[in-house]
Formats: structure tokens, C-alpha cells, sequence
């Protein structure tokens, strides 16, 4: 799992929290359509409660490790990890939705830098196989490689 300040840095990137305090919301707006649910760690199953197409988000993989040493309290902590961000799109719809999406959100992170500390890096290209209509939804899914240093 990534640090608080990553997995912070990519929801931010993908929309604001809206909605009440007691019930915050995160969206993404697609460029045509309307603002599509986000969910980050632990914040839903498998399904957007609504019942509509959502994303979610899987901070698959990290790990640290020491990038300059000599300078207790402010050596450099590398943490290397890929983030994986589902598409969850209408089933028997076809695939063209899935595609433009993740087209758009591998736009909104490759080679991007988040919150001045989150390095992104390249982003694969959408997996397809007999997995993605396992669920209510067709899902599809891009992974995005990330640095993020820390000084320790």
C-alpha cells in the first residue's frame, strides 16, 4: 500500500471531494457525459452503491528504499509503486466507452508530477481478457508507475 500522501495525490488528481462532510463524494469528470464516481481504499465494494458505471482504485504495489544517506533526519526515502485505476463501464455496451476513458485518464498522469512530491510515469494500455464482465459491469483497468520521495 502506498502513503497516505500518494494515495491522496492520485484521488486529487482524478476529482475534488464534494458532498457533505459526514458524506464526502469524489468525481471524475469525463470530457463528454457526466461526472463519474471515484473510490479510493476501503471505500466501496464492488459496485457503485448508485448503481451507475464508477472508478476505483488499487495502490497495488510500493516499496522504499533509501536514496542518500550521511544527513540524519533529512535523507531521501524513495517509494517506488503503480497504482491501478478500474473502469467500470455498462456490460454488452462494447468497448468503446472503456477505451476513451482510460485514454483520458492515462492523459490526466503520464509523466505528470502531483502535490510537488508524486513522480508518475508511463501508464500501460488497457487489459482485455475473459475477466472483465466477471462482475455486473465490463471493467477494464490502466496502471500508472509512480516515484515519490520523502525526507527522513
Amino acid at each position: 500500500m502506498a502513503r497516505k500522501a500518494v494515495v491522496d495525490a492520485f484521488l486529487d488528481r482524478l476529482g475534488p471531494v464534494t458532498g457533505a462532510p459526514d458524506d464526502p463524494r469524489r468525481y471524475w469528470q469525463p470530457m463528454v457525459g457526466d461526472p463519474v464516481p471515484v473510490f479510493g481504499p476501503n471505500e466501496t465494494g464492488d459496485a457503485d452503491p448508485g448503481g451507475g458505471m464508477f472508478l476505483m482504485t488499487e495502490f497495488v504495489a510500493a516499496s522504499e528504499e533509501m536514496a542518500s544517506i550521511g544527513n540524519p533526519g533529512n535523507n531521501r526515502w524513495t517509494e517506488t509503486g503503480v497504482v491501478r485505476i478500474l473502469i467500470n463501464t455498462e456490460r454488452n455496451s462494447g468497448a468503446d466507452l472503456a477505451l476513451t476513458w482510460a485514454d483520458e485518464i492515462a492523459a490526466l498522469f503520464r509523466g505528470q508530477r502531483l502535490a510537488n512530491e508524486v513522480q508518475c510515469w508511463a501508464v500501460n494500455s488497457p487489459q482485455f481478457d475473459a475477466r472483465n464482465d466477471e462482475s455486473g459491469y465490463f471493467r477494464c483497468s490502466v496502471a500508472v508507475g509512480y516515484e515519490a520521495d520523502i525526507f527522513a
